[in-house]
């Protein structure tokens, strides 16, 4: 109950543990869309490590340091705890990597999310979908790595691209940093609601644990049935500009309607929970959510 498995998952975890193998029955289409789940699982893995090992590359990844550095994630231990990698700015490394070194099939990458093809093109013609980003690995509830956002460190536009939908990845259904926070939502019977990843990893850097992120998308009633498993009490945290606060008013009656007690705090003009926490410290940030 506290970690959310079915019943099979939690067999499969124990059986994991053990050392056990489980029986395997005929193949049938349940055990094709698993073996498909578990291959574009391990994809997302591989393309992972590819992405954190570019970041801490000498030359490649100084680009990507110095901008995180610039926002105040120095932290080596919470840049690994997330997995935050980088994506290099040529057009083909992601999949030139994956089909060679990791000898995955262009295929299964595109329904990966990681690659895309050239309209109008029958054959060939792919390249990546993330290029000259800092990554960051959005993991489901389980702690599945599902799909990936990045953010431009240049002036490039959209600021955040996420990875598109995909077998694993359905956009409105999971929560960034939900994996992390929800023992602590237990515990202290309230989600903090946050607008983007820098937010929730700012307040679990600082100890403040029950922070999950909606990634710039409005929240869902599927979002909102997720915090619904965990806690009755919501506070909603998001930026102070009209955008932000256009989402508040919509979240705010997303998870009305869900049943969940809603709170919102409004930070000073200028301010996120980010910079908010940076600036002033953790300290000052419970006391604004206190009062």
């Amino acid at each position: 109950e506290v970690e959310d498995l079915s019943f099979v998952d939690a067999v499969k975890k124990l059986a994991t543990q053990c050392g056990l193998t489980l029986p395997v029955s005929k193949p049938s289409r349940a055990s094709a869309k698993l073996n498909e789940r578990e291959t574009l699982l391990d994809i997302n893995q591989k393309a992972q490590v590819y992405f954190t090992r570019l970041l801490k590359d000498d030359n490649g990844g100084r680009p990507a340091r110095d901008y995180l550095n610039s926002r105040g994630f120095y932290d080596e231990n919470l840049l690994d705890n997330y997995g935050v990698g980088w994506a290099a700015s040529g057009w083909k490394d992601t999949l030139i990597h994956l089909k060679n070194n990791e000898k995955c099939l262009v295929n299964d990458i595109l329904k990966a999310g990681l690659i895309k093809q050239k309209e109008n093109v029958k054959e060939g013609n792919f390249y990546d979908c993330f290029r000259g980003r800092i990554m960051f690995p959005f993991q489901d509830i389980h702690g599945n790595l599902i799909a990936f956002a990045g953010r431009v460190i240049g002036e490039d536009e959209p600021k955040y691209l996420n990875s598109p939908e995909t077998p694993l990845y359905i956009k409105g259904k999971h929560l960034f940093g939900l994996n992390r926070a929800r023992e602590a939502i237990r515990k202290q019977n309230r989600a903090l609601v946050m607008e983007g990843y820098f937010d929730q990893m700012r307040a679990y850097q600082f100890g403040i644990r029950n922070a999950v992120a909606t990634c710039g998308t409005a929240i869902t009633p599927s979002q909102a049935t997720l915090l619904k498993n965990h806690t009755n009490r919501t506070t909603l945290i998001f930026d102070s500009d009209s955008a932000g606060q256009t989402a508040t008013e919509k979240g705010f009656g997303v998870l009305l309607e869900q049943g969940l007690s809603v709170e919102v705090l409004t930070l000073p003009p200028g301010h996120d929970p980010d910079s908010f926490i940076q600036q002033f410290g953790p300290e000052k940030f419970l006391e604004e959510l206190k009062n």
